[in-house]
Formats: structure tokens, sequence, C-alpha cells
């Protein structure tokens, strides 16, 4: 089986994920170019910058070899994640308005329900797509879903 890389998914939900990440290759690019940079026009410096140069040179190193193992890690997640969840996030985009329905019909009557409604955060469920199923797959266990 191939394996599929982040770039091929299409998927909402694969947005916000795709800009963490493009924002890590940017990141990388740009301390790329400064080990260019640090190189360039070191004639003229004292011995005091030379080395500030070298320590410079050794930080964005160890920073340059943090950030690629992040992005792959990052990457390797988000297909994993995605593979695991893509099923259940399009479940939960067809039938969420109906659970949460259904929810607050039964609020008063399930305590579980209830205690489920009265802790959750709106604003974090329309920002963070994992809470919000995490939420969704807890609301129909209440429900008996």
């Amino acid at each position: 089986m191939e394996k599929r890389g982040i770039e091929t998914i299409n998927h909402p939900y694969m947005d916000r994920l795709k800009k963490t990440l493009e924002s890590y290759k940017y990141h990388l690019t740009c301390l790329e170019k400064r080990m260019v940079l640090i190189d360039n026009d070191s004639a003229n410096c004292s011995d005091f910058e030379l080395n500030e140069k070298e320590i410079l040179k050794i930080k964005t190193i160890s920073e340059i070899d943090v950030l690629k193992r992040t992005i792959k890690l990052k990457e390797d997640y988000f297909v994993k994640y995605f593979k695991i969840t893509s099923v259940e996030l399009d479940e939960m985009e067809r039938n969420f308005n109906k659970i949460i329905n259904e929810a607050k019909a039964k609020r008063l009557k399930n305590k579980a329900v209830n205690k489920l409604m009265s802790e959750v955060r709106k604003d974090v469920l329309k920002s963070n797509d994992e809470v919000k199923l995490t939420y969704y797959k807890l609301l129909k266990k209440a429900l008996g879903k």
C-alpha cells in the first residue's frame, strides 16, 4: 500500500493542519537561509563577531534538526490521525446538529447529557475539531447511541 502524504488528503479539517505544517516549513526555510547569511561577509569581522557567528551557526543547525524531526512527526501523525478519524469526522458533520438537538431535548432527564452540555465551551468546539469530535462521541454515548 502506497503511503499517502499529507498534501494528498482532501478534507476541510486538514486545512488547519496543513497551515501548521506550512508554518513549520517556512520557519525551516528561514533557518536554512540564516545558515547561508551567517557565512556571508565574514572577512571584515572581528574575532568576537566570528565567534558569535559560529555560536549562531551551532544553534541554527540544532534548530534545523529539531524542526525537521518535528515536521516529519507531525506529517506522520496527521496522516495516521486522519485515516482513523476521517469516517468519524464525516459522520459528525452530517449528524452533529441532530445529536445536539436530541441532547437538548433530553438534557433535564439525563444527568450525563446535562453535565456534558453545561461543561462544554462553544468557542472551543468551533475552533478545535478534535475536541468537537470527542464531545460528539461523548454525547452519543450518553444518549445511548
